[in-house]
């Protein structure tokens, strides 16, 4: 891939990863106001989803030759929110 192509990559899942947090946090408003559990599965999933989004920014980015260690971390924080949420939702 191009300079160009690795850059347009890169601005989509920087934009598929804010929507997958906006899809988290609004299921969160949802989980809390209509008490069902299916909400839960879906900040699981649209957390993991940030997660794989935020980890190919960082693949992106290394090949533009930036340092990708802080977009590894966001993924990795990224999929341990989405671990927390669910035991949360197991153990209840």
């Amino acid at each position: 891939m191009g300079y160009t192509e690795d850059l347009r990559s890169f601005e989509r899942a920087q934009k598929l990863r804010m929507l997958s947090m906006i899809v988290a946090i609004a299921s969160v408003a949802l989980a809390a106001a209509l008490k069902q559990p299916i909400f839960h599965w879906v900040r699981f999933v649209a957390w993991v989803a940030a997660g794989g989004f935020a980890w190919r920014e960082a693949v992106f980015v290394k090949r533009l030759g930036r340092d990708p260690d802080f977009y590894y971390l966001r993924a990795v924080f990224f999929v341990v929110i989405a671990v927390v949420n669910l035991y949360l939702v197991i153990s209840d």
